[in-house]
């Protein structure tokens, strides 16, 4: 016994040192293990606001309206020659819009020919020089206006030449001009208003700046068939037939607008088409049919409609083929007999 006791103290003491070893290890705090610092979530790039592309058209036409470029926009035939061959005008460059073909049967001297359908093309505004003042030529007037705001709504100092080369000769081989003579269809002084009030179209095409959204509204106005005009027969028929998909707009100021005007149009005065209100006024469900004077100030107002997404013809001629009243007309009305038979070149 006293030989085992020894051992058993000592056995013991062994234990009892072992089991505080394995105490301490289990006890001891293990080192925090660093997660890696979390990155803070990423905000997603703010997105370039996109432009309101009918907003910018509006403000550039609007721009333009107000100006005092709208108070001499156009020139008569004799004017345009006395600046171009006696007053020698260098700064003068006359652009014809009509087809190569036409233009190489007969063109005012020193004109160059770029044809109506490519003026949306970057290329084509490339090769204008921007310190000319342009005179933009068509066949009769009714093409000219809309790449003559066009082309000012884009910057560059523009006229138009009054009825085309039917205003500056009466050729035939040049051009066909109209005999002047309207077709005394009855007109009223009863006012119409529009039939409700509607939101307004805004085109959204992707574009980047102004200018871009203007050569868009552009394309867009080509595309769909550009300055489409109607005759005052083809319009007295679609009214006669009570067809009720189109709306017809008087641009005329409103002192002549109440002197007579064609049943059921609407007066929206040319200067206010861009305002708010006046575009309130039309049914983007319908042909927007434009009337004015002459069919000058009606093919811009069609221009600028079609840039902004709406259907629109323009009464071809204007006033001046729907009557004959000369207090209707109320303007100077184009009169073959007046054309001054200008030098053409080939």
């Amino acid at each position: 016994m006293t030989v085992r006791k020894p051992l058993l103290v000592l056995l013991s003491l062994m234990l009892a040192l072992t089991m505080m070893f394995a105490a301490g290890c289990s006890g001891a705090a293990e080192e925090p293990t660093e997660s890696p610092a979390e990155s803070p979530a990423e905000e997603p790039e703010a997105e370039e606001p996109a432009i309101d592309e009918g907003a910018a058209i509006t403000e550039l036409t609007y721009e333009y309206l107000n100006s005092e470029l709208a108070k001499v926009w156009i020139m008569n035939a004799v004017d345009l020659n006395e600046q171009l061959f006696v007053t020698k005008d260098a700064a003068m460059q006359v652009i014809d819009i009509r087809d190569s073909a036409d233009f190489a049967k007969g063109h005012i001297e020193g004109a160059i020919n770029v044809p109506y359908a490519t003026f949306a093309d970057e290329a084509t505004l490339e090769q204008l020089d921007s310190t000319k003042t342009f005179v933009v030529v068509d066949y009769d007037g009714s093409k000219a206006p809309a790449v003559y705001l066009y082309l000012t709504q884009l910057g560059y100092d523009t006229m138009m030449l009054r009825w085309g080369m039917s205003g500056w000769t009466t050729d035939a081989a040049v051009y066909t001009v109209w005999d002047g003579v309207g077709a005394d269809f009855p007109t009223t002084t009863e006012p119409s208003t529009a039939a409700g009030s509607f939101e307004p179209l805004a085109p959204s095409t992707g574009a980047a700046d102004e200018r871009e959204a203007v050569i868009n509204g552009a394309k867009a106005y080509f595309a769909s068939g550009g300055a489409e005009v109607i005759s005052a027969a083809d319009l007295k028929a679609m009214i006669d037939s009570g067809a009720d998909n189109f709306q017809i707009v008087s641009v005329r100021a409103p002192e002549h607008y109440a002197l007579g005007h064609i049943e059921g149009a609407i007066n929206i005065p040319f200067a206010t088409v861009p305002s708010a209100e006046s575009l309130s006024k039309l049914d983007p469900s319908k042909t927007i049919v434009v009337a004015c004077y002459q069919g000058h100030t009606a093919a811009q107002a069609q221009f600028y409609l079609k840039q902004l997404g709406y259907d629109v013809v323009s009464l071809h001629h204007g006033m001046s083929s729907w009557t004959n009243d000369a207090a209707i007309r109320a303007n100077a009305t184009y009169n073959p007999a007046n054309v001054p038979n200008l030098p053409t070149v080939k």
